[in-house]
């Protein structure tokens, strides 16, 4: 990987590049100009809902575990994971 970025020094932003790579669920690093390929793009849903499952589940193991909430508590965590659903929705997209 600090070969990839190495290489991609100089010629853009490594901030951007890092963090595109980081949402999308890439494992490496690519110009900005890159476009996955279908297989790609298959094998990042299947990772993107991998993730959301495991999200679910933590959530879920979370609220078997925790001390009883108020129901305002209850649905402010509710709302916090709809919103990071949200947005791996949008990092799919991407």
């Amino acid at each position: 990987m600090i070969k990839q970025l190495a290489r991609l020094r100089g010629k853009f932003d490594l901030n951007v590049v890092m963090e595109r790579s980081i949402v999308a669920g890439w494992i490496g690093f690519y110009s900005p100009e890159y476009q996955p390929s279908q297989a790609n793009t298959y094998q990042e849903q299947k990772h993107i809902q991998a993730v959301q499952k495991e999200i679910q589940e933590q959530h879920r193991q979370r609220e078997s575990q925790a001390p009883p909430r108020s129901e305002t508590k209850k649905e402010e965590a509710r709302k916090n994971v709809a919103e990071m659903m949200v947005q791996l929705n949008k990092a799919k997209k991407w």
